[in-house]
């Protein structure tokens, strides 16, 4: 019989840094949805018939909304593969955090791959 390692101790950390966390993420991903949201309605106004394409919509974006997208999307994914190797230890903002991102991954992905119409 073999000695079972001790796990180390999930870390703890205050709900009012948790709850900061968490609208900050949500904050982000509402952000980059109205960015979106209002480039696909300059689009649509300014003509055209058909489909609204995503490179279309993607030229209206100021580059501001793509350094937030960005980083979001390099601290998300930084988390994300922190609490895969660390999944023991991680604490539950972490995990909350990394699936905040797979929505905003999922939302993202909606939009850039499936052009909106009129």
């Amino acid at each position: 019989a073999g000695t079972v390692a001790p796990t180390a101790p999930r870390l703890a950390l205050s709900s009012a840094l948790v709850l900061a966390a968490g609208v900050l993420a949500t904050t982000i991903g509402t952000q980059t949805a109205a960015a979106l949201g209002y480039a696909v309605a300059e689009v649509a106004s300014s003509g055209g018939t058909g489909a609204i394409s995503a490179q279309a919509v993607a030229q209206k974006l100021p580059l501001w909304t793509y350094v937030g997208i960005a980083v979001y999307l390099l601290v998300g994914l930084a988390v994300f593969l922190t609490w895969l190797i660390k999944e023991q230890t991680a604490p539950e903002l972490v995990i909350a955090f990394s699936l905040s991102l797979l929505g905003w991954l999922i939302g993202a992905a909606g939009v850039a791959f499936r052009p909106a119409t009129k």
